[in-house]
């Protein structure tokens, strides 16, 4: 296990969005793979670069939009 001085969080931008969305859709698949698929991966990852990125307040990997929290 790494020692917690050796981790390093930083706030991620557009350009990390594509590696975000892999690794998001990744884990999604393992975790619940009983869950279909509503939207394509590409169209999840333009969403992720496009809309969840730009945002200002982003709390991890969830958004908020005016009705639903977005993951």
């Amino acid at each position: 296990m790494r020692d917690a001085k050796d981790v390093s969080v930083e706030r991620a931008s557009v350009d990390d969005g594509a590696e975000i969305a892999d690794l998001y859709l990744a884990s999604r698949a393992d975790a619940l793979p009983f869950l279909r698929r509503v939207q394509p991966y590409d169209e999840v990852r333009s969403w992720i670069q496009n809309v969840l990125l730009r945002r200002k307040a982003r709390p991890g990997l969830l958004g908020w939009t005016d009705m639903w929290w977005d993951s």
